[in-house]
Order: structure tokens, then C-alpha cells, then sequence
């Protein structure tokens, strides 16, 4: 593994006492150490206390600037004799600080007594992987919702909203933005690109555009993309909300164009039962096929959330399929109408297992309802729905606090690197806290068919990988890089303004009882 890049910041406390003022002065030698990517140039705030008052200086990498050398040297003065306390002040999600004084390193650092020749304190931001994407600290409303997608070319496009309304879908004007990156995730557009803009018309069914889950073709260059839009009252618990689907092609400068979004609600609601008054597509990945394809295309599945205006059972979710890449008039419905999937379920991913059936894997508090549809006929049109589970009911399942939040399930191919045996792997993410916090991806090899032959045997024995982040986070979702490395994509609030949106490639082998596996 690559070693982390640290930024180093040699902070020196020197005093110069002078007679009348009684006045020092701490001098701050801001230096860079280490590879540092351009695109992750908000590095973080070193927040100073002295007699009880606080300041943030914040830190940016000057344009273009990503080699080891000084920044900057501050000078803050101060009264002698008064606790001086260091730490990290609000921060940005790419960096770690720690502070290194007299051979002690803490996260939070506080000198009681100063020498008159003054001390040295080392402040170093460890530069952690993850890169900012959207940053809700610094903008004057929320970024939500992740989605991410690799295109056919290696390019990543990675999806927000942005929320002019300051709240969900359905309160006001919605935009949804996007930024690319050419190089597996290492930098990435400068400046949000509009995807598709709300006109902020209270009345208007296009009043926002939100929540999008994406899908890049494996056959050809187009990305699909589903998402909701809605007039001023339209939320998911209401008939007034509508369902779009657009289409977005790479262009030779490096951007992609979009095709004007098509409702497809009234032929969505077709396909349901006569009870149900909205869906709603579960955000981030939309999950295509590696084994079925009838025509130009692979098939596509897309998970819906769906009412009947209350809560509890009152929602069910459900799966379609398209085998035209989401053209109007080719949706189906996955199994029967009369038969609901998962009763109860909030919003819902869909992926392939390696047989190509398909695991329905539905938001809940405490773990995840997990369900499996199988094929019964060469044609892959007809087939059963098992009985859904609740994974926090079973041996080693999926289990954490009362938090009910969107996660991402993704199956992959893998191999050991000694012996070269392919296994299958699936991945869950979901955060892990009491709360929305502490977002975590677990795992769990599948061997043979044993492992997923129901719900309740996928639903066991699952391990925690990888915890993600430590800070308070919600939302996640991930793809597959050209480099074959995880491009996980989520929801961080370390900033404490709101959730930024927040990029981290991951190798396999950085998961926790997978370090003898890679991705191929």
C-alpha cells in the first residue's frame, strides 16, 4: 500500500516579551510535505484559544501548487502567562490533524506555561484519501444525495444535489450537479457542471430535479441516469411527485452532454399494483446485468420505494427491469404484481449474484431487509420472490442502531493473490452508529451458490471491512474504477455545516480479512 501524504505544519510559539505591551507572539511555519493531489486543495483550519478567545486560520493549496515546500508563516500575538490551546478547527473531510509537542502527539494540545524563549509544536494534516467533492461548508446551501458511475472510457462521474430550497425534493428548487475526473478519481472537475436545473417555480412539476441514480452502459458510451421531479409540495409521500429518466454521452472535449429529462411515472405506475400512488427509485447505483442481453443492451434493474400514502407497510419496495437502457415503453416488472418483495421496505438497491438472480436489498432501522428473486425459465422473464429478511435477526448479520439511511450493495469479482482462486465478493455499505454516523462497508464472500441460495443464508455471516469515516454521515454509494479500486462516493459531516460530499478510492485489499484479494 501507498504510503499517506502528510501536509506538515512546524509550529513555533516564540515569545518576545516586550516591556510596556507585556505583547508575544506564536509564529506558524506552514509547511507541504509529501504527494499531494491539486484537486484536494482545502486542507484544513488550525484553530487557536487564547484566553478564552478562538480563531480558525485556514489552510488552501495555493493554484496549482501540490509539491512539498513552505506555505505561509503566521504570527499571532498573544498575552504571556494565558493557556494557549491548539487543535483542529472545522475541518475538511481530505486531511487529519495531529499535534506533536515534547514527544507527545495529541489531537488537542493545550500550554499551560510557555517558556520565555518560547516552544515548538508540530501540527501535521495527514492527507487521508478521501477528497471533497461538494462542499456544503463553503456554500449556501446543502449538497445531498451521492451517485457515482464509471463510464466505458475509465471516466468518473460523480452526481449531487443541489439544493437551492435547503431541503428534499419536493420543498423548492432542486439542481443536480455533476464533476468528472479522467484519472481514476485523482482529480476532478474544477467547478460544478449542471446536469439538470430546477426552475424553481413553485407550480411547475419541474420545479426541482432530484435524488438520481445512475447507471454507465457496459456496451457503449451512454450514462442513464433516473431520477424525481416535483412542484413545491411534491414529495415522495404524494401523488404530485414525478419520475424522469435522461440520458448523458461524453463529448471530445471531456464534459458530457444531457438529454432533455422524459417523465416515465404513468407508465412506472402501470406496472404496480392499483393501490400504490408514487415510487421512488432508490439514489446512487443503478445495477445492469453481466449476463443478460437482449439487443444493444445489457439489462438494467432499478429499485423503487413505493406508497399508498402512509407509512409501515403502507410502502413496499419492488424491481424493474429494462432491456433498452430505460427507453420509454421496454420497463417490466420484476415477479408478480401481487406479490410484494419487501413490505416495509424504505429506499432500496438492487444488484446481480453471480447466478443472475437478483438480491433486493431495502432500507430499515437496526440492518437491511435483504430478498432474492430466481429465474425459472432460459428466456429470463418469469421467475419466484423468496420470503424477505431482516438482517439484524439472523447469525452474523447486518445489525447497528436505530438509524434508517440509503447504502449502497455491489457484487464483484475477485481473486486471491496467491493462489488465484476467483471468488465473488458483495459489499453493503450503511452507517454503523446509533445515529447517522460511522459510515462502514461490510462484506461477504460468496463461494458457492450455498452462500446466496436464499435470503436468509446471504443475510449470514457478513464482515465489517472497512470503517470509512469516524464523523457523523448518512448517504453512500459506489462503483467500480478503471484502475479496479472502489470508488465510494458518501455523505460527511466533519465539517459541521451539513454534509459534504465526499470521494475515497479503495483498494480491496483495505478491507479488514480481504488484504490477500484483488479486484480483476
Amino acid at each position: 500500500m501507498k504510503r499517506a501524504t502528510t501536509l506538515i505544519i512546524a509550529t513555533t510559539i516564540a515569545i518576545s516579551t516586550m516591556a510596556q505591551t507585556k505583547q508575544s507572539e506564536i509564529t506558524v511555519h506552514v509547511r507541504l510535505a509529501g504527494k499531494v493531489c491539486p484537486t484536494n486543495h482545502k486542507i484544513g483550519n488550525l484553530r487557536t484559544t487564547i484566553d478564552g478567545k478562538t480563531a480558525d486560520t485556514r489552510f488552501d493549496l495555493p493554484p496549482g501548487k501540490a509539491k512539498a515546500g513552505k506555505l505561509t508563516t503566521l504570527k499571532i500575538p498573544f498575552t504571556p502567562g494565558k493557556p494557549v490551546t491548539l487543535c483542529e478547527g472545522p475541518g475538511y473531510t481530505g486531511y487529519d490533524l495531529t499535534l506533536t509537542h515534547s514527544g507527545q502527539t495529541v489531537t488537542e494540545l493545550t500550554l499551560d506555561q510557555i517558556p520565555q524563549k518560547g516552544t515548538t509544536v508540530t501540527a501535521t494534516f495527514t492527507a487521508n484519501g478521501k477528497q471533497n467533492l461538494f462542499y456544503t461548508i463553503e456554500h449556501d446551501r446543502p449538497y445531498r444525495i451521492p451517485a457515482i458511475a464509471k463510464a466505458k472510457n475509465g471516466d468518473l462521474i460523480a452526481i449531487s444535489d443541489d439544493r437551492f430550497c435547503g431541503a428534499d425534493i419536493g420543498y423548492g428548487r432542486v439542481d443536480l450537479v455533476y464533476k468528472v475526473s479522467h484519472d481514476n478519481g485523482k482529480t476532478w472537475s474544477a467547478k460544478d457542471i449542471m446536469l439538470a436545473q430546477g426552475n424553481g417555480h413553485n407550480d411547475s412539476n419541474t420545479c426541482g430535479y432530484g435524488d438520481a441514480a445512475v447507471c454507465a452502459d457496459r456496451s457503449s458510451d451512454k450514462i442513464m441516469l433516473m431520477a424525481v421531479s416535483a412542484p413545491n409540495g411534491g414529495t415522495c409521500w404524494t401523488a404530485k411527485q414525478r419520475g424522469v429518466i435522461t440520458w448523458g454521452n461524453p463529448q471530445p472535449d471531456g464534459t458530457y452532454t444531457w438529454d432533455t429529462p422524459i417523465d416515465i411515472k404513468d407508465e412506472i405506475m402501470s406496472l404496480l399494483p392499483s393501490d400504490r400512488i408514487n415510487y421512488f427509485v432508490g439514489s446512487g447505483k443503478i445495477s445492469q446485468s453481466r449476463i443478460i442481453k437482449k439487443g444493444d443492451y445489457y439489462r438494467v434493474y432499478v429499485a423503487l420505494w413505493t406508497t399508498n400514502g402512509s407509512a409501515g407497510d403502507g410502502l413496499t419496495n419492488y424491481v424493474i427491469y429494462s432491456d433498452h437502457l430505460g427507453k420509454p415503453g421496454t420497463w417490466h416488472l420484476l415477479g408478480e404484481k401481487n406479490v410484494r418483495p419487501i413490505p416495509g421496505g424504505d429506499e432500496p438497491k438492487a444488484e446481480e449474484l453471480p447466478d443472475g438472480s437478483i438480491i433486493l436489498s431495502g432500507r430499515k432501522s437496526y440492518g437491511r431487509y435483504y430478498n432474492i428473486f430466481r429465474y425459472t425459465d432460459a428466456t429470463h422473464t418469469t421467475g419466484t420472490w423468496s420470503t424477505p429478511v431482516a438482517t439484524h435477526d439472523v447469525t452474523d448479520g447486518l445489525k447497528w442502531g436505530a438509524n434508517s439511511t440509503n447504502g449502497e450493495i455491489m457484487v464483484i469479482k475477485a481473486r486471491h493473490k496467491h493462489t488465484g482462486l476467483p471468488v465473488h465478493i458483495a459489499l453493503q455499505s450503511a452507517p454503523a452508529g446509533n445515529s447517522r454516523s460511522h459510515v462502514t462497508i461490510w462484506y461477504k464472500i460468496l463461494n458457492t451458490i450455498a452462500d446466496y441460495i436464499n435470503p436468509e443464508t446471504f443475510s449470514q455471516h457478513w464482515t465489517k471491512g472497512i470503517e470509512v469515516t469516524p464523523y457523523g454521515s448518512a448517504y453512500s454509494t459506489m462503483c467500480l474504477q478503471a484502475d479496479n479500486k472502489i470508488a465510494f462516493f458518501f455523505e460527511d459531516s466533519k465539517s459541521g455545516a451539513g454534509y459534504d460530499m465526499v470521494y475515497q478510492p479503495i483498494a480491496l485489499d483495505q478491507l479488514a480479512g480481504l488484504e490477500d484479494y484483488v479486484i480483476y
